[in-house]
């Protein structure tokens, strides 16, 4: 989520949700003001909005610069609870640690963050870190393509047909 607000020359406060484009405004009485004085506050959401976005994007891409470090240091091989309990292999993921790594790519290949299965099987995102429109491939036979929410759904469905499955790690991404 985000938000802003000032008190000049009326009280205004916007706030959005990044995951779902929501944005809601409260502005304080305006018939006071003059044309141009409502023309500034108009410009000044507007630009707040453009300086979170610039601050967002930026947030984002170190993001994606330091999980593409970790994904890069932590094997492709291992062994892990969730994958054990699920009875799917490990396919394109990494492990680090007592966790493992579901690399979070874009349709051009750049990787955004990961998702972090722990042992108990919780799964975290990094905070910042680009979800929407991405995936997780598991190559495979590409006649046909499946997408399924989550990876040990991807998985099993790879195991099943042999086809290339893409995890979009949950439902609202599954449209995107």
């Amino acid at each position: 989520a985000w938000y802003i607000g000032w008190s000049e020359p009326i009280i205004t406060f916007v706030a959005g949700d990044w995951r779902t484009g929501e944005k809601w405004e409260f502005k304080g009485s305006v018939s006071s003001l003059t044309a141009r004085e409502r023309k500034e506050c108009r410009a000044r959401v507007k630009s707040a909005m453009m300086e979170a976005e610039i601050e967002r994007a930026r947030e984002r891409e170190l993001v994606a610069m330091r999980a593409e470090i970790i994904l890069r240091s932590a094997p492709t091989t291992g062994s892990h609870p969730y994958l054990i309990r699920k009875q799917v292999p490990g396919l394109g993921v990494h492990f680090y640690d007592s966790e493992i790594l579901i690399p979070v790519r874009d349709m051009a290949g750049k990787t955004w963050g990961y998702e972090r299965v722990l042992e108990d099987g919780a799964k975290l995102f990094l905070s910042g870190q680009r979800v929407e429109g991405c995936f997780h491939k598991i190559n495979g036979d590409e006649r046909r393509v499946y997408i399924a929410e989550g990876y040990a759904t991807a998985a099993s469905v790879h195991m099943a047909t042999d086809c290339a499955v893409f995890c979009a790690y949950h439902a609202g991404n599954l449209k995107e």
